[in-house]
């Protein structure tokens, strides 16, 4: 992948923010930036072959505009869309479908969004 990729630029700060973020308590800020990771990881590749990139926020969509597989569980990809809100403000902040999101909620974006990333770094 081209360094100069604006995508993959800002993937990696949403990595590193993860680095900072990992052993805190800030579950809502963690599953935000894992999402955020992912979603411009993937857009980095779209990036990459000339492929329209959508205005969305959805994981498991953007996957489908891929040509090729890569190994996630749809599950995973699917938690992480439901991640994204449109709106910043309380009481929508950080709410996942199951309500605020736990530690349990928070490791297992951490390790989808990084797992996305390194595989697509990787194939690239």
């Amino acid at each position: 992948m081209k360094k100069d990729n604006p995508w993959i630029i800002y993937a990696r700060e949403d990595y590193e923010a993860l680095d900072l973020l990992k052993d805190s308590n800030l579950y809502r800020t963690i599953c935000f930036h894992s999402q955020q990771l992912a979603e411009k990881t993937i857009k980095a590749v779209l990036f990459e072959k000339n492929i329209k990139i959508p205005r969305t926020h959805n994981i498991t969509y953007l996957l489908s505009l891929l040509n090729f597989d890569i190994p996630v569980e749809k599950s995973d990809m699917e938690f992480l869309s439901t991640i994204y809100i449109e709106s910043r403000y309380p009481p929508d902040i950080g709410l996942l479908p199951s309500g605020e999101p736990t530690k349990d909620d928070a490791d297992r974006a951490i390790n989808i969004s990084r797992n996305l990333y390194h595989y697509i770094i990787d194939y690239y």
